[in-house]
């Protein structure tokens, strides 16, 4: 009986030092799948990513995304998330990726009712390059 008390005691401990460690990364194929879940599909060609996950069990994570979709992929984005364009002056988080600078040509969007939430979702009209910074604490 002792034994089975230390085994269970054993794998409890390590059950739970695996699963509150965070992950960071900038490679934009783990943050996309990170962030979604999902290997990106082919349609959406990935460029910059600055992911940062919490090691709390309700997924707390930061995420920085430059990526280009397909228009299919991202008016599903739009469609699926409850996007809707944002005219408000929205004020960047710091710090901010010296590589996440959406353009001047870029249409900004953010989910609907999400009062307290700071993510903001580009994308150029011009060239299709989109931007997202997703935040969820």
């Amino acid at each position: 009986m002792k034994r089975l008390y230390k085994s269970i005691t054993f794998f409890a401990t390590i059950l739970i030092l695996l699963s509150c460690s965070e992950i960071k990364t900038e490679d934009p194929k783990k943050a996309f799948q990170f962030w979604l879940g999902i290997k990106a599909p082919k349609d959406v060609e990935l460029i910059k990513a600055d992911y940062w996950q919490s090691a709390h069990w309700s997924k707390e994570y930061i995420l920085f995304l430059e990526f280009k979709p397909s228009e299919i992929w991202w008016n599903e984005c739009i469609k699926q998330n409850g996007l809707k364009l944002d005219t408000t002056k929205w004020n960047p988080p710091d710090p901010l990726p010296i590589w996440f600078k959406p353009t001047h040509n870029s249409t900004m969007y953010k989910q609907k009712g999400q009062l307290g939430n700071d993510s903001r979702y580009f994308r150029d009209k011009a060239t299709g390059i989109c931007f997202i910074y997703e935040i969820q604490l």
